[in-house]
């Protein structure tokens, strides 16, 4: 089968009739991986929907059937690149738990009107009322219905949305996880009050299972009505217990915008009690940086990173620097714990290592296995050279205020900034301001002056130990 199934690759390669032909038979062919790579070849041929198909559409379609799930996916794009009406009726009628979900998707990703997903709608519920189906068949048929929701300008209507809670409300919870996150996310999207307390009850306590936790409260965000004081409570010291859980640099700021999308309907005042509860999720407004810096006299860029340059020197240039800390055998000497309290004095305030400092910059706690010595060396001196997108600098023009900081989010009228002198994300009215894009890192230049070629090495090999060493 590697001979036919090689064979049926290159002849994707070549557009002439005989190719086509070989193609086409390849896709009838019993071993999985000749079918695919026959599909597949079809595509890569030009097969086009609005054209005659080079392969029976009876074949192809048979594809979706396959046990073997790449098949059904190369058989799923090549029958997208057809005539929809040539297997329309065919998609609709699918009764097989194996082919109907590859079907559905097939039928969605290829409608040309709201009323080409009906049948999409209808099938997926009617397949998914089915007593003893497995998590797999559960989870294909709930995604089917999903992408057509999502592809439905404004979603299903409301009696397709209650349909689905009537459907999957009973099963839930599972002792399949994958299910029960299926299932909370259909629960949601009706909307329907009950599913409210379904979820809360099923929530794992503590800090077990903290993924599902989180993916909970995602889903709990899309019921905006029916929430009781107690239900609002209770999200609330959820988050109170979220916000000292650690994960990746973004995942602070993650919580936080959770945090704030679930506030959409609560009240004013009950957005007040949230807030003094989790002051540090509060938003701070454009008049209240400026107050701060007015009473500060006037805003000047933050040296949160390190000490500015000239004061207490080394004396060294930058490419001396390097130099000394890619060849000198004095740096295999250096104190890791003298360069811990380094670290802890000036790098803490934007980056965390371990469990040591914040999450502004990019989380350094595994940066000896993602970077060499060379790279690492070189980001500190030159932190312009390479820039991530994810940490792109903006600067903020308010009259005759500038801000540098990161963009968080923005919208037709706000953009809201992680500043550095900042503890929480400010928010400005895009009114009043003229945004720009820096070429510069918000990461200064002279993060090393004043300390000691010691005090350098130090630092690096705290950094190359790891944070758990002690």
């Amino acid at each position: 089968y590697h001979v036919r199934a090689a064979a049926a690759y290159v002849v994707g390669l070549h557009g002439s009739d005989r190719a086509k032909a070989l193609a086409a038979r390849a896709i009838t062919d019993e071993h999985p991986l000749v079918a695919r790579r026959g599909a597949e070849a079809l595509v890569r041929m030009g097969l086009e929907r609005d054209a005659e198909p080079f392969a029976p559409v009876a074949d192809i379609y048979k594809l979706l059937g396959s046990e073997d799930r790449f098949v059904r996916w190369a058989g799923r794009i090549a029958l997208e690149h057809t005539p929809r009406d040539a297997w329309k009726q065919l998609a609709t009628d699918e009764k097989s738990l194996t082919a109907a979900p590859e079907a559905l998707l097939a039928l969605t990703r290829t409608a040309a009107k709201p009323i080409d997903l009906e049948p999409v709608y209808e099938n997926s519920l009617s397949l998914l009322k089915q007593s003893g189906l497995s998590a797999d068949d559960e989870l294909r048929l709930m995604r089917a219905f999903e992408v057509a929701c999502i592809e439905t300008k404004g979603g299903c209507r409301e009696s397709l949305r209650s349909q689905s809670y009537d459907i999957v409300g009973p099963r839930f919870p599972a002792s399949d996880e994958r299910l029960n996150r299926e299932y909370a996310r259909l629960m949601a999207y009706s909307g329907r009050p009950e599913a409210i307390a379904k979820i809360m009850v099923a929530m794992p306590k503590g800090d077990d299972n903290t993924q599902l936790q989180v993916h909970y409260v995602y889903c709990l965000r899309e019921i905006k009505k029916g929430w009781t004081p107690e239900q609002k409570d209770e999200l609330i010291t959820w988050f109170e217990k979220a916000r000292e859980w650690r994960g990746g640099a973004s995942y602070p700021g993650f919580i936080n915008r959770l945090f704030d999308s679930s506030l959409a309907f609560f009240s004013a005042d009950e957005k007040k009690m949230a807030y003094q509860r989790i002051p540090e999720y509060a938003p701070i407004t454009d008049e209240e940086v400026l107050a701060r810096q007015r009473k500060r006299g006037g805003y000047t860029p933050a040296n949160v990173f390190s000490r500015k340059q000239g004061q207490g020197s080394s004396g060294m240039s930058p490419q001396e620097i390097f130099e000394y800390m890619m060849y000198d055998p004095m740096t295999t000497k250096a104190d890791p714990k003298e360069g811990k309290k380094i670290f802890e004095d000036q790098c803490s305030k934007c980056h965390r290592f371990g469990d040591i400092g914040k999450d502004y910059g990019p989380d350094l706690t595994t940066i000896n296995n993602r970077f060499k010595r060379r790279d690492m060396v070189e980001a500190v001196l030159y932190p312009s050279k390479t820039i991530s997108d994810q940490y792109d600098a903006y600067r903020i023009r308010m009259g005759y205020e500038v801000f540098e900081g990161l963009i968080m989010d923005q919208d037709d009228k706000t953009v809201t900034v992680l500043l550095p002198e900042e503890e929480r994300p400010v928010t400005f009215d895009k009114s009043k301001v003229e945004i720009e894009k820096s070429d510069v890192s918000i990461m200064p230049t002279g993060l090393l002056d004043g300390y000691s070629t010691r005090e350098i090495a130090a630092l690096f090999a705290f950094l190359q130990q790891g944070p758990n060493q002690n």
